[in-house]
């Protein structure tokens, strides 16, 4: 009934406190108001229970919840490269809002296989953590990260690369940062499988000693002993 019932109130600077702790459920603003409905002794200036914020047996204050709505997607851009090559992994942060959210970090630690390189985060991206300190992402906004990593030859069955949101000071109502779990939106992962081949190259002659204006047939045999198949192969003769 949200009822308070104070008893006496002595004359004087004699005052009745009540403590009220509440749970924030919902976003925007909240208006908690209080007023006296009833008193035993006339009050002149005001009048108990007739919802009048104008006198002083009323008052009210607001508060201004906020909650936001962060999602994260991640991408590469070649998710077959050979060993040795380059590969750039993009890490899309999104606020579908309301409230700008902050304290933001994510963390994308480059497992095993893939050697870093590079990143355009300005400092704000360490390798060795993997941890990406975003700060703010405004309401209706998003911020990408771009990773330059190479394939290593230990990459070669597949690896998985995944990018989790870990703090924000904000609630987001579908998604908890830092819990990993796959199935909310502030986690996305991207598999990379490097392709590794192994070239040899043998030839052979049907006449090591020709005489002048013979024939000779020359055999060139390539052979590939790696996991995968060699693509835009050539060979100098």
């Amino acid at each position: 009934t949200g009822l308070w019932n104070t008893g006496t109130v002595a004359v004087g600077t004699n005052t009745a406190n009540l403590a009220i702790k509440a749970t924030v459920q919902s976003s925007g603003t909240i208006t908690n108001t209080a007023e006296i409905i009833a008193a035993g002794v006339f009050d002149p200036d005001s009048t108990p229970n007739n919802h009048n914020p104008g006198e002083d047996d009323q008052a009210s204050r607001s508060i201004t919840s906020l909650q936001a709505d962060l999602s994260l997607v991640k991408s590469v851009d070649n998710a077959a490269p050979n060993v040795g090559e380059h590969v750039v992994f993009t890490i899309a942060v999104t606020n579908a809002g309301p409230s700008n959210a902050t304290g933001v970090k994510v963390k994308d630690q480059l497992p095993a296989g893939l050697a870093y390189v590079s990143d355009d985060a300005g400092g704000s991206y360490v390798s060795g953590t993997g941890v990406w300190t975003i700060g703010t992402v405004n309401a209706s906004a998003n911020v990408a990260l771009h990773i330059t990593a190479t394939a290593t030859s230990a990459s070669i069955s597949g690896v998985t690369n995944t990018a989790e949101i870990t703090a924000c000071d904000v609630p987001d109502p579908d998604s908890t940062p830092n819990n990993h779990n796959a199935g909310e939106d502030d986690q996305s992962s991207v598999v990379v499988n490097a392709r590794d081949a192994d070239l040899s190259l043998a030839k052979t002659v049907n006449n090591g000693t020709p005489n002048v204006g013979g024939n000779v047939i020359f055999t060139v045999r390539i052979s590939n002993a790696g996991a995968d198949a060699a693509t835009g192969v050539q060979v100098t003769d």
